[in-house]
């Protein structure tokens, strides 16, 4: 089984789709690190990125419910994203 963790922040619009991502994504099994930084990404392709590492993430976990239920947990609320 292919074992990945992702930490970092991810942006969200308002149809909770990912619009940009900063982090690290941690290979558990080979202890490889890879630097993720979509700043100079299309929307789609963030998007794209996203969806494939939910994709495995989701096989991890028992159902795809559980990983959103983590996903929703961690989304932050819409007042602090647009106070000044």
């Amino acid at each position: 089984m292919n074992k990945k963790v992702f930490m970092g922040i991810t942006m969200l619009n308002e149809d909770n789709n990912a619009i940009k991502a900063i982090g690290i994504i941690h290979h558990l099994e080979t202890g490889k690190i890879e630097k993720i930084n979509t700043e100079n990404m299309s929307n789609e392709a963030v998007q794209a990125l996203i969806n494939k590492y939910i994709d495995e993430m989701s096989s991890i976990y028992s159902t795809t419910r559980k990983l959103k239920q983590v996903m929703f947990l961690t989304k932050p609320s819409n007042n602090t994203l647009n106070k000044k």
